[in-house]
């Protein structure tokens, strides 16, 4: 839902194995977020504003139809894991 971005305090955010094809541009406004696990779904891309998730440690990204990746993705500071695609 695109109220997702009120959730500013969200650190783990875990929509796996939920067939998504497509992730609201809100999903950039959750800055706290820590972890994101989006792996097995369908996803083609992600929104462009996904790398202002700049406090992100772990992404999993496994198992999608991913296409290409945003730019700026590769700048995670603290990102503990190579991003798994």
């Amino acid at each position: 839902p695109k109220n997702i971005g009120n959730l500013t305090a969200l650190q783990l955010l875990e929509i796996y194995e939920n067939q998504l094809q497509s992730l609201p541009s809100e999903l950039g406004l959750l800055t706290n977020l820590t972890e994101l696990h989006l792996d097995n779904n369908k996803l083609k891309s992600l929104p462009s504003n996904i790398s202002q998730l700049t406090n992100l440690q772990e992404l999993r990204l496994h198992n999608n139809l991913l296409e290409s990746l945003p730019l700026g993705i590769n700048k995670f500071e603290y990102l503990r894991n190579p991003i798994g695609i």
